[in-house]
Order: structure tokens, then sequence, then C-alpha cells
């Protein structure tokens, strides 16, 4: 029997909307990014580290990719877009997950609160009230493919929030 593992992560920290600005090309800022290795260097820590990244296409979840990528040494062509994550429903975030390759067996998917929160609770007993900026959650479950990840039994493997690692306020 394989075993899958799913990653979910919200994008880092960006700047707030200016006037006229549009908010898909909000940028991460500074902060978003030094969060962002901070949970990379954790995953490298666990040894959980995704094959794939499908990230919402905002420049915000765009550059959170490309960050935990550079700092976990995964290729940036392992990241792919999908344009249904970006503030579409939770259901398009299933949907990224169905697509996904079977002969993966790690994935993360980077994308937006409040939808990336609901699809995490979807798979907690104890629900959170917000996955923060760069906060990452991983599951492992014994199934075979992705489909069947859904309804499977899985585990929570760790609930990482960059504050919590680095002990900032």
């Amino acid at each position: 029997m394989g075993k899958k593992t799913l990653l979910m992560m919200r994008h880092g920290k960006s700047s707030w909307q200016k006037a006229g600005e549009d908010d898909f090309t909000r940028p991460l800022l500074p902060l978003g990014v030094e969060r962002t290795e901070i949970i990379g260097k954790q995953l490298l820590k666990e040894g959980v580290l995704p094959q794939i990244v499908i990230s919402s296409p905002a420049e915000r979840a765009v550059r959170t990719a490309f960050c935990l990528a550079d700092t976990i040494k995964l290729s940036h062509n392992a990241i792919s877009t999908n344009e249904s994550l970006y503030f579409k429903t939770v259901n398009d975030y299933f949907d990224a997950l169905y697509s996904a390759p079977e002969d993966v067996s790690k994935i993360m998917i980077v994308g937006h609160n409040p939808m990336i929160t609901e699809f995490a609770n979807f798979f907690l007993s104890q629900k959170i009230d917000n996955l923060p900026t760069s906060g990452i959650l991983a599951l492992e479950s014994d199934a075979d493919n992705w489909t069947a990840f859904v309804l499977s039994f899985r585990r929570v493997l760790f609930h990482l929030i960059p504050k919590n690692i680095k002990n900032e306020k």
C-alpha cells in the first residue's frame, strides 16, 4: 500500500493593497520571505519535502512557492499554478488535489484564506480558526491515489507556524 502526503500552505505575508493596486499582483513582503524560509528550513528538519507544488497564480502565492522551493532545493520546474486556487471555492482545492499526478507521493498546495483554512479543516477533527501566512499543515494517508486520500485514514504530521518556530512576536 502506498502513502500520500499533502502539505497545505498559506502564502507568505504580503503588502496590503494600495490604492489602485490589483490584489492579484500584491507582492510578498521581506517578512513573508523570511517566514517562508523558516518554514522551509523546518521542512528540511522534518524530512517531509514536497515533490511538486501547486500554487495559486497570484504574485504572493507564486513567490511563496519559489521561496520555499529555493530553501528546500526543489526545482522551480516542480511548481505549477492553478487558476482556480485564486479566490474561487474550497471545492477547487479538492479538484487541484484530485488532479495531482498519481506517481507523486508528496504534494504541496499554496493558497489563500479563507479557502486554504476551510480545505485544511475538512481533514481535521480539531478545527483551526486560521492558517496564518506562511503557515503549513501536513497530512499523511495510506491512500494509493489522491482521490482516495480524501476518504482514507490520515494523520496530522505537523502544523507549522513561523512565529512558533522562531518564537517571534
